[in-house]
């Protein structure tokens, strides 16, 4: 336990030490980041015959994952994405917390981008475009079937790529945009404010698939032989398989995430959320719900949207698309979180959990609210 101590102490002088003519790309990680991870690593071998974790580079400079090991288990916790809402419109709202991975970039002059918290690599430019630093040319669509074989066909930089998932896409959704394309047009310039496609099927429907809107920033499924566009990726999906944990406390922890749910929804009680009955609240007073709730002795608030996204199960084939045992009684409807809509800011952001969408309303309009603790 004393080598564990010293090797967090370690990682965190060395950090705290980095001298600003140190690139980005070759950085280990943000202080916070590194201390997440040892702490984790830390908690491993505190509950189990585990193993010191260790950490990987990711190809082209990105961040590897720490983990740590006990008998039978791998705990790799992985920070959900921060939104890239920096303004705060509300006491207690996503742009106050900015809660999440850094939402950092290394631009590796081939036509490839990394996403340096997680290593995956991008292309840079949308297919159609000429592969140059202003992405040149026009986009082209296709149908999700074209989608999957250009990307698996794509041959740049020496990498094999494919189509990303519902969940990396959506990763690159910068909510601090007031205007669109909705993403950082500094990296992937000359973006299309229109739906991309992802690999992720909708489990509802077979005939539909996910993507993502960089012009509204929604995320939504729709036909699988429509046309729309296209960027791949390359490298591992790296994103934990979710596990909760029912802490027999009213809370439930995402084993894959590290973050610490209110089990039932706000209004509803019980070993099955069976008693009383789910509220709905405006989004200001979703904020102040969250920020007065003292479940379990622990300081709580409302998720920002790439938190709420993480509990969506996109494998489901009725809904609510969302763990029924870990989350008994949710409401096949919206939820709120604490990002706001940048171009109009009388919206924010919604999980829907009929159908598992990403949208956005009036924050005037009652929504139903589930709370987050952890970060």
């Amino acid at each position: 336990m004393k080598t564990q101590i010293l090797i967090l102490f370690v990682g965190v002088t060395l950090l705290q030490n980095c001298k600003p003519s140190v690139p980005r790309s070759s950085q280990i990680g943000t202080l916070s980041e590194i201390s997440y991870a040892l702490r984790n690593t830390l908690q491993a071998n505190n509950t189990g015959t585990g193993t010191t974790g260790t950490g990987t580079t990711g190809t082209d400079g990105g961040t590897g994952t720490s983990t740590g090991t006990e008998t039978g288990t791998t705990i790799a916790y992985v920070l959900p994405m921060k939104t890239g809402q920096t303004t705060s419109y509300s006491l207690g709202d996503d742009g106050q917390y900015q809660i999440g991975r850094a939402r950092t970039y290394t631009d590796n002059l081939g036509g490839t981008i990394t996403e340096d918290s997680s290593g995956l690599i991008w292309q840079k430019c949308s297919r159609g475009q000429t592969n140059n630093p202003s992405c040149s040319g026009s986009a082209t669509t296709a149908n999700w079937t074209t989608a999957g074989s250009y990307c698996t066909g794509l041959i740049l930089a020496g990498k094999t790529w494919r189509l990303p998932t519902m969940n990396e896409l959506a990763n690159l959704v910068d909510y601090s945009r007031s205007s669109p394309p909705s993403v950082n047009t500094t990296f992937f310039p000359a973006t299309v404010a229109n739906y991309y496609w992802s690999f992720s099927t909708y489990s509802l429907d077979t005939t539909n698939a996910w993507l993502v809107n960089f012009n509204l920033s929604d995320v939504i499924n729709l036909v699988k032989t429509d046309n729309y566009y296209v960027r791949c990726i390359s490298g591992t999906n790296n994103t934990p398989s979710t596990i909760f944990t029912d802490n027999s406390n009213g809370t439930v922890t995402d084993q894959a995430t590290g973050l610490i749910w209110q089990k039932c929804s706000a209004g509803l009680s019980g070993t099955t959320c069976e008693t009383g009955s789910a509220g709905i609240y405006t989004w200001t007073s979703a904020l102040s719900y969250c920020n007065s709730l003292s479940l379990a002795s622990r300081t709580w608030r409302l998720p920002n949207v790439n938190e709420l996204r993480t509990i969506i199960d996109l494998t489901r084939t009725s809904s609510p698309s969302i763990d029924t045992t870990a989350f008994p009684a949710t409401d096949a409807n919206s939820y709120w979180s604490s990002t706001t809509y940048a171009p109009s800011t009388t919206l924010a952001w919604q999980v829907n959990f009929n159908s598992g969408y990403v949208v956005n309303d009036f924050k005037t309009i009652p929504t139903y609210v589930r709370c987050v603790s952890g970060q």
